[in-house]
């Protein structure tokens, strides 16, 4: 009895363990166990959305030491204090704001900076600011950038965008799956957005080295407003 019930434990961990292994099984959040069918599609679209945001996100903080340097002749020195303002706005960000927004406004909150500029152009209906997001701005900036003036002003408008959508994502995320459960839950959030950081860098280097900065940092706007329309749609 008590080496079935050892080989029933070990086939079910080894299982578990190919559920975090398999990319398909990680976008279906097959590793969460007792949860209801609502919330499981609710998950498998919050983590695929992350998982679009951070590809074309990660894609862009590579590649930007390529044009720094092609562009404005940056040394190692300066690409240094570049990510450092970078992660210093993003820190202010999540720990000033984001961690003290309602739990009504967190969503709203991602939906209105998933591509960093929205419209504010409708009004407020039961404590919430619905937005109209039209295109994004810290990438046209950067992919236009001839002047350090717009390289600042669309790399500070990508710092706040990430710092805020990320935050927002993950507290949605964090909701989900019983109390047993937030920690596989967490762990394969987390799983999806490692393998866009991994693959991001890759396609963005080869467009960026094919097609140009200009190219790949338009595309990668446009292409972000399909996550954006996405999270907006989870938000009924």
């Amino acid at each position: 009895m008590f080496q079935e019930r050892r080989a029933k434990s070990v086939a079910g961990s080894l299982g578990q363990a190919a559920a975090y292994i398999n990319v398909l099984d990680l976008f279906r959040f097959r590793a969460v166990r007792n949860i209801s069918q609502k919330d499981l599609v609710e998950l498998r679209r919050l983590g695929f959305i992350y998982f679009v945001y951070l590809f074309l996100y990660s894609g862009l903080e590579f590649t930007l030491t390529f044009l720094t340097h092609h562009t404005f002749n940056y040394t190692s020195m300066q690409q240094g204090w570049m990510f450092f303002a970078i992660g210093v706005t993003m820190a202010l960000m999540q720990g000033g704001y984001v961690r003290r927004l309602p739990e009504h406004k967190i969503r709203p909150t991602a939906v209105l900076l998933a591509n960093a500029l929205v419209v504010l152009s409708s009004t407020a209906e039961d404590g919430e600011i619905e937005g109209l997001f039209l295109i994004v701005p810290s990438y046209v900036c950067v992919g236009l950038a001839s002047s350090y003036i717009l390289l600042y002003v669309g790399l500070f408008l990508y710092a706040v965008s990430t710092a805020m959508v990320v935050s927002c994502l993950t507290t949605l995320v964090s909701k989900h799956g019983s109390h047993d459960q937030k920690g596989t839950v967490m762990g394969i959030f987390r799983s999806l957005g490692a393998l866009a950081r991994a693959t991001g860098p890759i396609f963005a280097s080869i467009a960026f080295w094919s097609l140009g900065s200009m190219t790949t940092y338009l595309v990668g706007g446009i292409l972000l407003l399909w996550p954006a329309i996405m999270l907006k749609n989870t938000s009924s």
